[in-house]
């Protein structure tokens, strides 16, 4: 099964790697990207994606606060948190993440939580 990816983030060439990372998997598929939480949720509600990949500090919403905006318009889409801010760890776990991966980890570390979110 191919677990479908919406990639959200504010930064374009953060988008384009991880699209063109988690392409490389044939167990994932990019449905869909974004550059605000608005845009995440407008996303999630629209493709229902299995797993959206959440940037936290950006424009208009950010992604803590986005996280139950999601789970409202897309229940069972799994949110993966991708942030160089890991004071926001805690909040994004409580807010409904199901992980969270510091952008200073290795992209394989994202890729590993995204599949493991996407077998859920």
């Amino acid at each position: 099964m191919v677990c479908r990816v919406v990639v959200v983030d504010d930064v374009d060439s953060v988008r384009e790697l991880l699209s063109i990372r988690f392409e490389l998997e044939d167990e994932l598929q990019v449905v869909g990207t974004g550059d605000d939480g608005l845009e995440a949720v407008d996303l999630a509600g629209q493709l229902r994606p299995d797993v959206v990949v959440l940037d936290n500090q950006m424009p208009h919403l950010d992604g803590i606060a986005a996280i139950p905006m999601i789970r409202g318009v897309a229940p069972a889409t799994r949110i993966v948190v991708f942030s160089a801010c890991e004071s926001v760890q805690a909040a994004a776990l409580e807010a409904g993440a199901c992980a969270y991966v510091d952008k200073a980890q290795p992209l394989e570390t994202l890729v590993t939580a995204v599949l493991d979110a996407g077998s859920q």
